[in-house]
């Protein structure tokens, strides 16, 4: 599910909370006290998604083969190719962070 914030304002509490907008909440199935994964994508997109509490090992297990299977998928067969992968999208984001304060990327 996506939902888009257009012209939104919320504030950051004392203790790093952020209460997001009644129809957000409603629209997307958080709930108060969720605990959320956070992405920041430069220069103005936050990703957010319910972190779902594992209960057990075979849980977890079907997950991580679940993202192994996509990975594979996707042409990452190998584990040079995942680190690749990982390495790049640090070199991307670290790009858009110079590049957001007005720096030069350094080659």
């Amino acid at each position: 599910m996506v939902t888009v914030l257009m012209h939104e304002k919320t504030t950051v509490g004392s203790d790093g909370s952020i209460s997001l907008p009644a129809h957000i909440l409603e629209a997307s199935g958080f709930q108060a006290g969720d605990a959320l994964a956070v992405w920041w994508i430069p220069p103005d997109q936050i990703i957010l998604r319910k972190l779902e509490v594992v209960q057990s090992s075979e849980a977890f297990d079907r997950a991580m083969n679940e993202f192994g299977e996509a990975l594979r998928a996707a042409g990452y067969d190998t584990d040079e190719k995942v680190i690749e992968l990982v390495r790049e999208i640090k070199r991307e984001q670290a790009q858009e962070w110079f590049e957001s304060r007005g720096l030069s990327w350094p080659e």
